[in-house]
């Protein structure tokens, strides 16, 4: 006889085929069912579990169900599985042109190189941008390092920061006596005091007019091939009669009027020197004061007095208030 057998044998051949999210599988009583794999649901595990339903990711992340799981599509200033970190503000390297990126949590800080200057050093730094031409030069630029200047016809230098000396070519004609001068917001500039009968710009122009007199009522105007000049009345003397005729006291006084200066008597009895234009001093013996920038003395050393008049100290062999004889 055949062994006794107590318990069943069920068939162990599972045939469900509608198991969408799972497997086949069989209870205890025989009878099959789907086992759905872990985030889905439902008699034939159609139904997946909605992870992104709890709102995981943080700042502004986009929550993607991945099965049971699910990922986060962070924004551009954070990262992690939950979009829980903030990147450094450096990490895009926002600075250009080799610039350097300091931040702290929230914000960074370009330090550029010196050619280039804005929020993330875009912008390049022209030399002319710095204004580095003097006294009204204007500035070329060369490249993105360097510049030309190009000055005004009183100024040198690689910067026009050099004043040229104006009075070098001699402007003034017929003797006369170039001065420099510097008004406050100007460039230097040059005038002649003029030897009559000159007068002009640049001393060029004979005066030649008796209309109206310069005598002053002191004596007859006439021209000669010279210019206008004065016959002077008994009495007054000066190119243009402007002075009471000198006398002995000149003499006793011991006064000795220079570069062509001419002695007097006023009215009330002094003696003093009427001196020509572009001198001064009681004896004519001083240049007006032209300063001595540049230098006046053609190679001669230039001295300004207590006065500020200037004296021409000449090298040996020459001579003259300029030392130009």
């Amino acid at each position: 006889m055949g062994r006794l057998c107590d318990e069943r044998v069920l068939n162990s051949t599972c045939s469900l085929q509608t198991c969408v999210n799972g497997r086949c599988d069989i209870t205890g009583d025989g009878l099959e069912y789907c086992k759905c794999y872990d985030g889905f649901s439902g008699a034939t595990c159609e139904t997946g579990v909605d992870s992104c339903r709890s709102l995981p990711c943080h700042n502004g992340g986009n929550c993607t169900n991945i099965g049971s799981s699910f990922m986060c599509a962070c924004t551009e200033d954070y990262t992690g599985a939950f979009c829980e970190i903030q990147l450094p503000p450096c990490f895009f390297q926002p600075c250009r042109n080799n610039a350097t990126c300091v931040s702290d949590d929230t914000n960074f800080t370009c330090i550029c190189p010196d050619s280039f200057t804005g929020k993330s050093c875009e912008s390049s730094i022209l030399p002319c941008d710095s204004s580095p031409c003097l006294n009204s030069g204007s500035c070329i630029n060369a490249d993105s390092q360097n510049f030309t200047c190009v000055c005004s016809d009183v100024f040198t230098g690689s910067i026009c920061e050099t004043p040229m000396n104006v009075c070098a070519s001699n402007p003034c004609k017929n003797n006369g006596v170039c001065n420099v001068s510097l008004e406050l917001g100007s460039e230097f500039e040059y005038s002649c005091i003029c030897i009559p009968p000159y007068t002009g710009r640049n001393c060029e122009t004979l005066v030649m007019t008796c209309d109206p007199s310069p005598c002053e009522g002191r004596g007859q105007c006439d021209i000669d091939q010279v210019g206008a000049f004065c016959r002077c009345y008994d009495g007054y003397q000066g190119l243009f009669c402007q002075y009471a005729k000198q006398n002995d006291t000149c003499d006793q006084g011991g006064i000795r009027c220079q570069n062509g200066g001419t002695c007097i008597t006023l009215e009330q009895g002094e003696i003093t020197c009427a001196c020509s234009q572009g001198f001064t001093g009681s004896e004519c013996e001083g240049v007006v004061a032209l300063g001595c920038v540049p230098n006046i003395c053609n190679g001669g050393d230039c001295l300004l007095d207590g006065s500020g008049n200037t004296r021409c100290v000449c090298p040996p062999g020459v001579s003259g208030p300029f030392c130009s004889t």
